[in-house]
């Protein structure tokens, strides 16, 4: 007898829920001229490092994520653009075609502050156990503060883009999706008793593996606004984070 076969379905495919999804996270341009730039001696030094044409300067606009379907998350860190090292923040521009969404999240390293550009966006925010739900309409020129470790999240309920800008104080902030960690990435057995039994083994695996991955950051929103938009059928499925 196959010891499979003499195990709940939980451990037979905890192999397999415990396999990353795929996950979009920025790649280090150059971890050399960091490391560089980390350890120069005066800020002339650091400077002769950055001498090459356009070396300060980062272009948000060509960017694989610079997208509205669903939408994109560009950050200028460390990682992505080397002149932020010793600056202490990173920049994202966050892009949100209709009734796209960032799913609930939250950065263990830094706080956030950000604005909306274009459009109007929605969004929620806990700090921690006991506390609220922030909720916050951002038209444009308004402003909220996600402060660090706290989970958030924010949707475009319209049919056009919205775009925000979003500064951290961190130049490696981390980013940490709920919904992916908890179905994806953590053994079944123990996720069961967090949602109160109330799911069984085969209805966790099949979220599991219906998770979107991180993708470009953003994930197709509420099926009500993607009727009212004309997008019916976008969000089913694994990679729905990618449009």
């Amino acid at each position: 007898m196959h010891l499979s076969s003499t195990l709940p379905l939980w451990l037979t495919l905890t192999s397999t829920l415990l396999t990353p999804t795929t996950t979009a996270i920025d790649a280090t341009l150059d971890s050399t001229l960091v490391a560089s730039a980390r350890l120069a001696a005066t800020r002339l030094d650091r400077a002769a490092l950055f001498a090459a044409p356009n070396s300060t300067v980062f272009d948000f606009t060509t960017h694989p994520y610079h997208t509205f379907s669903p939408g994109g998350v560009v950050n200028a860190n460390a990682a992505t653009f080397p002149y932020v090292t010793g600056n202490g923040m990173t920049l994202a521009m966050l892009y949100l075609g209709p009734c796209a969404m960032l799913p609930a999240h939250l950065h263990p390293r830094a706080a956030n502050y950000v604005v909306s550009v274009k459009g109007t966006t929605e969004t929620y925010m806990v700090e921690e156990n006991g506390a609220g739900t922030v909720r916050t309409t951002l038209g444009e020129g308004m402003m909220t503060i996600f402060p660090r470790g706290s989970v958030h999240m924010m949707e475009n309920t319209g049919c056009t883009p919205n775009t925000l800008v979003s500064a951290l104080n961190a130049e490696d902030t981390g980013t940490l999706n709920l919904a992916t960690t908890l179905f994806s990435a953590l053994p079944p057995a123990l996720v069961l008793p967090n949602v109160g039994y109330a799911l069984d083994d085969a209805s966790l695996v099949d979220i599991g593996r219906d998770m979107p991955g991180v993708g470009t950051g953003a994930i197709w929103g509420r099926r009500e606004c993607l009727r009212a938009c004309g997008l019916e059928g976008r969000g089913r499925g694994r990679g729905r984070g990618k449009g």
